[in-house]
C-alpha cells in the first residue's frame, strides 16, 4: 500500500487524499508528447521573432498556449481563462502558466506578414522531420 494516510474505507477500497490534479483534457497528453518529440516549441523559438523583449513567454510557449486553447474547444481568447484555472491541464501540458487573454491579444497584434511567412517556414521544417517516419 502507498504511504498516503487512509481517511476512510468503503467496501474493499481505502479512501485517501493525494495532492494530484485532475482534468477533463487527459487526451491532450498524447498531442503534447508528439509536439515535444518534434521539438515544436524550440523550432518556433528559433524561427519567429515576434517579440521585441526577451522577458515573459517565448514565441513557442505563446503559440503553444493558443493552439491548445483551440484544440480543447476554445473559440475566443477569453477561453484561455478556462485553461489558466485548470491546474491538471497545466500539469499535463507541462506549462507553468498559460497566457492571459490580454497577453495573448497583445502577442497576436504584434504579428506582421513577415511573421506569417516565418510560420510557413516552421511548417516546412516540421514536414521534413515527419516525412522520414
Amino acid at each position: 500500500m502507498n504511504r498516503q494516510k487512509v481517511v476512510g474505507k468503503v467496501g474493499k477500497f481505502n479512501i485517501c487524499l493525494r495532492p494530484e490534479h485532475l482534468t477533463s483534457h487527459a487526451g491532450t497528453v498524447l498531442l503534447h508528447d508528439f509536439a515535444q518529440r518534434l521539438g515544436l516549441e524550440r523550432l518556433l523559438d528559433e524561427e519567429l521573432r515576434v517579440k521585441t523583449r526577451e522577458r515573459g513567454y517565448g514565441e513557442g510557449q505563446a503559440i503553444g498556449g493558443l493552439v491548445y486553447n483551440l484544440i480543447l474547444g476554445g473559440e475566443h481568447l477569453s477561453d484561455l481563462e478556462g485553461l489558466r484555472g485548470d491546474p491538471g491541464t497545466q500539469e499535463l501540458l507541462e506549462a507553468e502558466a498559460i497566457l492571459a487573454p490580454t497577453t495573448a491579444g497583445e502577442f497576436l497584434r504584434k504579428f506582421d506578414m513577415g511573421d506569417v511567412q516565418d510560420l510557413q517556414r516552421v511548417h516546412l521544417r516540421l514536414q521534413q522531420r515527419v516525412r522520414p517516419h
